[in-house]
């Protein structure tokens, strides 16, 4: 954990414009920056009360932050801000430049003004576009009032296409907006790609697969694909891309014409492609797989965690992390040097699952957890926290018998005189128990652990010190 970093709020965003310069949003409308790549953080400014979510910067000086109604830019680095308000009834979704000079926002619209009462989450909509520099937004074809935006992508300046309840294209950068197709009732579209400008492809709900070859003017349905929820589609290359759905990855090798079925036994929370044919999935019970020939075959990896896996991302074939944890209870990383082969757990500070990760370098990681906590990575190592001695001061902890059926014992080695505290909770994050051990010199111990009111199943021990927290799962057996 980065100590020297002034956190006021829960960090909702984090952008870095280069190796060095980098800025997090904080939920209370705290930004901090950074000019020597994450190593300190001051607080730039604070914005007006609201909650803010996003954060995005073009360059070293200008930037837009997003709350939910309302947008900021600035063109000095932060220092100081124009404000735009929106109706309080608007909610912005997503951003995307169309160049340096051109954003868009779409969002929806949550209050119904004609019959004055709060509509559903997807009743409307809100699109608007500015030329930055300019101090005014407005709105672009509101007869789309009724769509739901859920997603945006662009092959090109000009060319682009959202999705939500509808598919709606632009070929002028977005000054003009045309309905290519209607979804029915209640489905969305929750991903599009192009491999070209000319061809894309675009996955939702409900078996929703979708895909044009003339620059998005028409949407044919692609009939030779699952009927299953679709989460992601994304191109490697111009041929080659995938669309992962519930326990099924699809690959095409020929742009989106035909596509390959890949069946699965989870359901992936993320996946990373290094090249086309070596790429990762990861899902819960810390399940990890890996193909090294363009997906048409994976392998399970065996790690050593069975927590829920919510992240991965390598730098390189070689050099790569997964993430994951279990809310309140356990976070992870594990870390490889050599493509997978071999695993290692890295210390980290908190007990909050680890939500993304992401190289900002060859020798710099960054990771996001919930709560209030950034994590960074430094030459490619562990995760650095509070204690700048962490492996000096680490704690190694192991329980015996595991499966039990009887009082398992806690065995506890430290290398340092420390307090001890431990916390028992259940499969989904509720306090049981907690053990105060008090002071101990450096040693080892072991502890009796009560488990007689404990029915059978699937919990979670969580050893504390002042300066770091380990958590390890512990089965319970009945006859």
């Amino acid at each position: 954990q980065i100590s020297n970093c002034p956190i006021s709020g829960s960090l909702m965003s984090i952008w870095f414009v280069n190796h060095d310069t980098g800025f997090i949003m904080c939920g209370d409308g705290t930004l901090l920056k950074t000019i020597d790549g994450g190593t300190d953080w001051l607080s730039v400014y604070t914005m007006p009360t609201t909650l803010w979510s996003s954060i995005r910067f073009v360059s070293d000086l200008q930037g837009i932050a997003i709350g939910n109604h309302r947008i900021a830019r600035t063109f000095n680095g932060g220092q100081s801000w124009l404000f735009t308000e929106f109706n309080e009834f608007y909610h912005i979704n997503n951003v995307c430049y169309f160049n340096k000079d051109t954003l868009l926002i779409i969002g929806q619209m949550l209050y119904d003004p004609v019959v004055q009462c709060l509509s559903s989450f997807d009743a409307g909509c809100l699109m608007l576009k500015i030329i930055i520099g300019g101090l005014s937004w407005y709105e672009l074809d509101t007869m789309f009032i009724m769509e739901g935006f859920k997603t945006i992508k662009f092959a090109t300046e000009d060319q682009g296409a959202i999705g939500g309840s509808s598919i709606i294209t632009t070929m002028d950068g977005g000054e003009r907006w045309v309905k290519r197709l209607s979804l029915p009732f209640g489905d969305r579209i929750q991903s599009i790609d192009f491999a070209t400008p000319h061809t894309g492809i675009a996955v939702g709900d409900q078996g929703n697969f979708y895909r044009t070859t003339d620059y998005g003017q028409c949407w044919s349905a692609v009939s030779n694909v699952p009927l299953i929820d679709y989460y992601k589609v994304c191109f490697a290359s111009k041929d080659i891309g995938y669309a992962a759905g519930y326990k099924m990855l699809l690959k095409t090798t020929d742009a989106g014409i035909t596509w390959q079925e890949i069946p699965l036994n989870f359901k992936p929370n993320s996946i990373d492609f290094i090249t086309t044919e070596i790429g990762y999935m990861v899902g819960d019970n810390g399940l990890l797989k890996k193909t090294t020939n363009g997906g048409l075959n994976w392998i399970t990896i065996q790690l050593p965690t069975d927590d829920p896996l919510l992240a991965v991302d390598f730098y390189d074939e070689q050099i790569g992390y997964v993430a994951g944890g279990i809310h309140s209870i356990t976070s992870i990383i594990l870390k490889t040097t050599d493509g997978g082969l071999t695993w290692t757990d890295e210390y980290i500070p908190t007990m909050y699952p680890i939500t993304d990760i992401c190289f900002s370098s060859s020798t710099k990681a960054y990771a996001c957890a919930w709560s209030q906590f950034l994590f960074e990575n430094v030459n490619a190592g562990g995760i650095t926290g509070q204690n700048n001695n962490a492996e000096d001061h680490a704690i190694k902890v192991s329980l015996s018998p595991n499966p039990s059926s009887q009082t398992p014992y806690l065995n506890i080695t430290i290398s340092h005189q420390t307090n001890l505290k431990v916390e028992v909770y259940s499969s989904n994050g509720c306090l049981l128990q907690t053990i105060r051990l008090g002071e101990h010199l450096p040693g080892e111990y072991s502890f009796p652990i009560n488990i007689a009111n404990l029915g059978q199943g699937i919990y979670y021990y969580r050893v504390v010190t002042p300066t770091q927290a380990l958590s390890k799962k512990l089965i319970v057996i009945r006859p």
